[in-house]
């Protein structure tokens, strides 16, 4: 009999239930992929991969108490890199951001495992210091490399390459927004589990009407800005 493959958790427990690392991982990818409507499946590898880390050990005794200053970001986006190359750019950012800020894309190499091992920047360990056994463990858990649909092109590598570097800059923001509130929900609806243990999700907000809001902008613009600025 195949030995079974030891659980491990993205959160302490609540109400006597731990959060299994697998899922938390899907309610942030489904989240941010509805987030991210400009870049659906970015947002999705983003949530899918933004913790991929705390499948390491170290961010098992972490939550145990007995460990501390531990990186469970950094190899999540080491992956997409690998695993996607300019079509996980974008999400790898996010998701090296989403605890320490948004980075510089030109220094993705500093994502490296073997230069986080001997010099991490914020003196901080990995939870695991081989990619490949968060990957291997992600796998046996029931998770997956997500396929990228055909005719998918990355916004935030269509625009760079076309010189259009603030609009590649905003693709990345709004990608990171996207994933850093999708990554607060599903960990307030962990945290504010009922007694039954089920999840608790707040409800979504009303949907954003482009339009009306624009005209709202522009509006508040002319009466208060533009007039007394004459």
């Amino acid at each position: 009999m195949a030995e079974q493959q030891k659980r491990y958790y993205a959160h302490s427990p609540v109400n006597g239930y731990a959060e299994p690392v697998i899922e938390h991982l899907n309610h942030t990818a489904f989240l941010a992929e509805k987030n991210a409507d400009f870049a659906p499946f970015e947002g999705r590898l983003a949530g899918m991969f933004h913790d991929l880390a705390k499948y390491g050990d170290l961010f098992d005794q972490r939550l145990l108490g007995k460990a501390s200053k531990i990186d469970h970001w950094s190899l999540g986006s080491w992956v997409l890199l690998q695993h996607y190359k300019e079509m996980g750019l974008a999400a790898a950012l996010a998701v090296q951001g989403h605890h320490i800020g948004l980075q510089c894309a030109r220094e993705t190499e500093s994502l490296n495992p073997t230069t986080l091992i001997s010099n991490h920047p914020l003196n901080l360990r990995l939870s695991e210091n081989d990619p490949k056994v968060l990957e291997e463990r992600f796998l046996a858990d029931g998770g997956s490399f997500p396929t990228v649909p055909t005719g998918t092109e990355s916004r935030f590598i269509k625009g760079a390459k076309a010189n259009h570097h603030i609009a590649a800059m905003l693709v990345v923001r709004m990608l990171f927004s996207a994933l850093v509130d999708a990554d607060f929900i599903a960990t307030e609806a962990h945290f504010g589990r009922l007694e039954d243990g089920a999840y608790s999700f707040r409800k979504s907000g009303r949907p954003l009407d482009p339009e009306r809001a624009i005209g709202q902008v522009e509006a508040f613009l002319k009466n208060n800005i533009r007039q007394n600025s004459k």
